[in-house]
């Protein structure tokens, strides 16, 4: 099997959500007429395309963006500053290209999304409109956890939701995240006593705030 197969079975398949913690994003988004979803961190779409599947089938009108670096990825210097390795475990280059992703959910029969290429404290701020949910799972590191936070807060609106994914400290593979930097564990800690959010409750690995 080449490496394009491969990508192929992988895009929206690959995906590190739990059933619970899915059941629970789902069940939040149930709760908004025409809701607004924004996730930071694609990967290869397992998970966005779970959301756009519960979406596809129990909300006339709603949209969803996903913001990554996809191939771009492979052009950025963090200063070893990042969590994601280069390949993975199937041998291949471990990042996902925007336009194969974007045809393969649009073959699964999915509209209503758009996916956007480039750092999330660039390309969120872009978008015309405002999200009622905000799933945050991209470089795992205290440092862009706290970036992607702080652009995704300026567009949500009150009340709306944000989800921060490997923010625990004693499941795996966050340990090592919270050993490298605190992770993303460290910033929701903090943001127990941030006024701008308020903490509603951790499922697993995610962990919940309602902007106040």
């Amino acid at each position: 099997m080449t490496d394009k197969e491969l990508k192929d079975k992988l895009y929206g398949a690959q995906s590190g959500i739990e059933s619970e913690e899915l059941v629970e994003i789902t069940r939040i988004l149930g709760g908004y007429e025409k809701p607004v979803y924004g996730e930071i961190g694609v990967y290869f779409g397992g998970t966005f395309k779970k959301i756009l599947d519960f979406l596809k089938s129990s909300k006339q009108t709603y949209k969803a963006y996903g913001f990554d670096l996809f191939e771009d990825l492979l052009k950025e210097n963090f200063k070893k500053k990042q969590t994601h390795e280069l390949y993975n475990k199937w041998n291949i280059l471990n990042v996902a290209d925007r336009r194969e992703l974007e045809k393969k959910l649009q073959k699964l029969g999915h509209k209503n999304f758009e996916l956007i290429k480039g750092s999330s404290e660039k390309t969120v701020p872009l978008i015309d409109e405002f999200f009622d949910v905000f799933f945050i799972d991209g470089n795992h590191t205290y440092e862009q956890a706290k970036l992607d936070f702080q652009c995704a807060i300026k567009k949500c609106r009150r009340g709306s939701v944000i989800i921060f994914d490997n923010s625990s400290n004693d499941i795996e593979p966050d340990p090592r995240y919270v050993a490298a930097d605190g992770g993303p564990w460290k910033l929701c800690e903090e943001l127990k006593n941030n006024d701008t959010v308020s903490f509603i409750k951790k499922i697993n690995r995610c962990s919940y705030f309602k902007k106040t």
